[in-house]
């Protein structure tokens, strides 16, 4: 689990997923300089035997920080997991399902998706992906290991760049996909969070259109980019946070 600041969220992400992990699974935790009190309440759930690991980052590069983590991965599938999702029953069944049924699926996103990147359905199982899937996701350990395939950060940015993963899956011959039910809920945008770090998703919105505008990152339109933005500095200066 890759955490910056938000320790609610982290709590929930973390205790959400212990509570409906029901495969072999090794937990590893990179705290990636978090300047809240992220780091102190690690150091106190260290001892948990659930925690294989707990990794502390000095500076705030995301890119890095998961890269470090995942290479201390021992099982057969990689799965990123960031702080502000909730999982749910039986997604951990669902993903190993997907990855023995479809033997080159690469790379299985944990979330629903935006409906201008989902393909076809495939094998009744998966939703294609048109282009990327989100940072949230399982992919095979032979893709970070044998492909030297690493995660990078947007441009001039300080938050992962899912777009360029997903193209460097897809070229390695591997499916890129959406799952085809609800298996985990994001909740980083709920109207409770953005209330609660404004500032947090503005700086996240400001580098994703200064990605935009350089070419660099399409996932979003420049329009797109720009009304998420405005609709976070609206809600930050109005207190109106829409549901």
């Amino acid at each position: 689990m890759l955490c910056f600041n938000r320790m609610s969220l982290s709590k929930e992400t973390l205790n959400s997923y212990l509570n409906t992990i029901s495969v072999p699974y090794e937990l590893i935790i990179v705290d990636n300089a978090s300047t809240d009190s992220t780091g102190e309440w690690l150091k106190g759930i260290i001892k948990d035997t659930r925690i294989r690991e707990v990794i502390h980052m000095e500076n705030n590069d995301p890119a890095t920080a998961l890269n470090k983590g995942l290479a201390t991965c021992t099982g057969a599938y990689l799965h990123v997991m960031e702080n502000d999702y909730i999982y749910l029953d039986g997604w951990d069944k669902y993903v190993l399902d997907c990855f023995n049924e479809i033997a080159n699926l690469g790379q299985l996103c944990i979330c629903s998706g935006d409906r201008r990147l989902i393909g076809e359905h495939h094998r009744n199982l998966v939703y294609l992906s048109m282009r990327n899937v989100v940072s949230s996701s399982v992919f095979q350990r032979t893709i970070f290991c044998d492909h030297h395939i690493r995660w990078q950060n947007i441009y001039k940015g300080t938050q992962l760049d899912d777009e360029e993963f997903s193209r460097a899956v897809k070229e390695a011959g591997f499916i890129v996909a959406w799952p085809d039910k609800r298996i985990a809920k994001a909740v980083g945008f709920f109207p409770e969070e953005l209330k609660r770090e404004p500032d947090y998703h503005i700086r996240k919105q400001r580098q994703i259109l200064r990605a935009c505008l350089h070419g660099s990152y399409q996932c979003w339109g420049i329009k797109d980019a720009m009304g998420r933005l405005f609709m976070l500095y609206w809600a930050k200066f109005t207190k109106r946070y829409l549901p």
